[in-house]
């Protein structure tokens, strides 16, 4: 819950606030409750799974943290290559070429299949880069693009493509409590492993 004293709020306000600020564990709990669904699998799970080789916790835990950060700055969504190779260290997302606040419409590209509008990140446990893979690919080229050169973790990645001063004013902007609600959801429903 939230403390009411600390956000400043009457204990009206408060209680409308915490309704909605749940922990993403308690909201999943609740979900599978009622709709009798499993959100939340394990690495044994994937012994029911053909071709789902679990992600490492290590890259997946450094993964959540890089995309918790930047939740607000840039859409992600994931890509049907994830699967490629399946390595336990490695992992495919896509990340929006524009910022959220950068895009003419004012919304985030809702056209997954769309190309240009995404860059596909190859995310691995002690590096990542933009790659030259395309939703559209049979075979994706998980080479780097040209011009873009590996990185330690994705906000080394954004800060070269973008510069460190609007990286840096976008993250200062940002809502820790959001941050924190979509790495909690991230490591519950582990998009790199299922998604």
């Amino acid at each position: 819950g939230i403390n009411a004293e600390y956000m400043g709020e009457t204990p009206t306000t408060a209680t409308h606030t915490t309704h909605f600020t749940s922990s993403p564990q308690h909201s999943i709990s609740h979900l599978e409750l009622c709709l009798g669904y499993n959100f939340v699998l394990r690495d044994c799970d994937a012994d029911y799974t053909p071709d789902i080789l679990p992600k490492s916790f290590m890259m997946e835990n450094k993964g959540y943290d890089d995309l918790s950060l930047f939740c607000t700055v840039f859409p992600f969504c994931s890509t049907r290559h994830n699967k490629f190779g399946e390595d336990r260290n490695m992992c495919l997302f896509r990340i929006g070429k524009l910022m959220c606040d950068e895009n003419p419409t004012g919304n985030p590209p809702i056209d997954f299949e769309d190309g240009g509008r995404w860059h596909t990140v190859r995310y691995e446990k002690e590096r990542c880069v933009l790659t030259q893979c395309k939703e559209s690919d049979e075979i994706p080229n998980i080479d780097e693009l040209p011009g873009c050169e590996t990185h330690l973790n994705l906000y080394m990645a954004m800060r070269a493509q973008f510069t460190e001063e609007r990286i840096e004013s976008r993250i200062a902007e940002a809502d820790l409590l959001l941050q924190n609600a979509v790495k909690q959801l991230l490591t519950l429903v582990r998009p790199f492993t299922w998604g």
